[in-house]
């Protein structure tokens, strides 16, 4: 590549000296009339022109040879140090073959010692497993001969609990026949003394409707303005008919119950004959509840006759104005009287 560089500037070094010479001639042939002089200067010039170019031609190639020279120096050093590179690869490589083949041989040594060793486990592992089958074999009838007997307890368990079952269920049957027995003599006994008390409350009933009691027939207690209930009342709760309000008073013993008697003209014209007191139930002293169908009277009015004794209770419910009376007979007064009830009302909650 240099050469043919090399070449190239000398050729165009060349042309141009030749163009330069032609026009130098045109130019003495166009101007005949200067001198020798003028061309011998032309001359000199062109020639120390053409001795300066040679003499750059000739650097110019001294310098391209020891351009190559150079070139070829570095090549044959690079070559030097290729085949040393080689050399050395080419060491390194039979030094790896050989590393590699030792490497084998031992590997090859190890894989066989593996191998020993693989079936040298192999064999322990067998007998290892063989001998564990013949204890889990062992094992198994053992266990095979416990569950067996066991088996075995379990059925002569079973006959003794059947044989225990049924003297237990002897033994029921027996109980429960003498508590049948029992429960039969009881309920004829219960059924005897319930007959005898429905026999007594009878007795009772008729006493009660034989024996001394208040004298209703006044007018008062016969108008329009009541309404009497088909309905049988034995004692009124806390109280005892024909107890006196000292006996009331001793039953009731507490310094804060008291009755309050009433003192209205009206209140008593509507119930003639009788005295009546104002009572309220609390819980701090009363000893027992006065109830009617179902609910707690708070408030009511104890009627007494001549003898200071208890024969009528008068309260209200439902709005109306309940009137029970010692003959055992209740009485409703009439919504139509606005006066008795709502003086009922004012004597009870006031």
């Amino acid at each position: 590549m240099m050469k043919k560089t090399t070449k190239r500037l000398i050729i165009c070094s060349l042309m141009v000296g030749f163009m330069q010479y032609g026009l130098s001639t045109s130019f003495i042939e166009a101007s005949p009339r200067n001198g020798d002089q003028q061309q011998q200067e032309q001359y000199q010039k062109e020639k120390e022109r053409q001795e300066k170019q040679g003499q750059d031609k000739h650097r110019q190639e001294d310098k391209q040879r020891q351009n190559e020279q150079r070139q070829g120096q570095q090549r044959q050093s690079e070559q030097r140090q290729d085949n040393q590179r080689q050399s050395e690869q080419r060491q390194e490589q039979q030094r790896q073959d050989k590393q590699r083949q030792e490497q084998q041989r031992q590997d090859q040594q190890r894989q066989n010692e593996q191998r020993q060793e693989q079936e040298r486990q192999y064999k322990h592992h067998q007998e290892q497993q063989r001998l564990e089958e013949q204890r889990q074999e062992q094992e198994r009838q053992y266990k095979q001969h416990q569950e067996q007997q066991r088996q075995e307890e379990e059925r002569q368990e079973q006959k003794r609990q059947y044989k225990h079952y049924q003297e237990q269920q002897r033994l029921e049957q027996e109980r429960q026949y003498k508590h049948h027995q029992e429960q039969q003599r009881l309920e004829q006994e219960r059924q005897y003394k319930q007959r005898m008390e429905e026999k007594r409350q009878a007795e009772q009933r008729q006493h009660w409707l034989y024996q001394k009691r208040h004298d209703w027939s006044h007018n008062a207690y016969r108008d329009n303005n009541w309404n009497r209930k088909d309905y049988f009342y034995d004692e009124p709760g806390p109280f005892q008919w024909h107890e006196t309000r000292y006996s009331t008073h001793e039953r009731f013993p507490s310094s804060e119950y008291r009755m309050e008697r009433i003192y209205d003209r009206d209140w008593n014209d509507r119930f003639p004959g009788l005295h009546s007191y104002r009572w309220h139930d609390s819980d701090r002293y009363n000893q027992g509840y006065f109830w009617y169908q179902g609910q707690r009277i708070r408030d009511a009015v104890l009627f007494y006759d001549d003898g200071d004794e208890l024969v009528a209770i008068g309260f209200n419910h439902g709005n109306r104005f309940i009137f029970l009376r010692d003959d055992h007979e209740e009485y409703h007064h009439n919504n139509n009287d606005s006066f008795v009830l709502a003086l009922a009302l004012l004597l009870l909650v006031s």
